[in-house]
């Protein structure tokens, strides 16, 4: 039997520790100022979201995590002979889901086994 990584993505709320225990990987979304879009967890956190929307005074723009994203987090563990298995936001809330599908149809049949979770957020 193949060796395990989790994934999930940036919508999850998991705290740093338990990321960091459970050796879980990010996809992060991403989040939009007009111009200015950041991907969420890795070049904006929370506190800097929340200044910057006290700063420009309105609420960003979200976009999902392309299947281009997935495709490249995924294949470095697929081609290291590692099977992933992803649980993040619901099909219902973004398609991030069927983007993430899209990218596990990339792979080999069983490689990638994607999870709806049916949630927004873990919190």
């Amino acid at each position: 039997m193949r060796e395990i990584v989790l994934f999930s993505d940036s919508t999850c709320d998991l705290n740093e520790q338990l990321i960091k225990e459970a050796d879980i990987k990010i996809v992060p979304l991403y989040v939009g100022f007009n111009e200015e879009i950041y991907k969420d967890g890795e070049e904006i956190n929370p506190e800097g979201l929340y200044n910057k929307v006290e700063e420009l005074g309105f609420l960003p723009k979200t976009s999902a995590a392309s299947m281009v994203d997935f495709y490249e987090a995924f294949k470095p563990y697929i081609e290291d002979g590692k099977d992933i298995i992803y649980l993040g936001i619901g099909s219902k809330f973004s398609t991030t889901f069927n983007n993430a599908l899209l990218a596990a149809r990339e792979f080999d049949e069983g490689r990638v086994t994607i999870i709806d979770s049916e949630n927004l957020s873990t919190s």
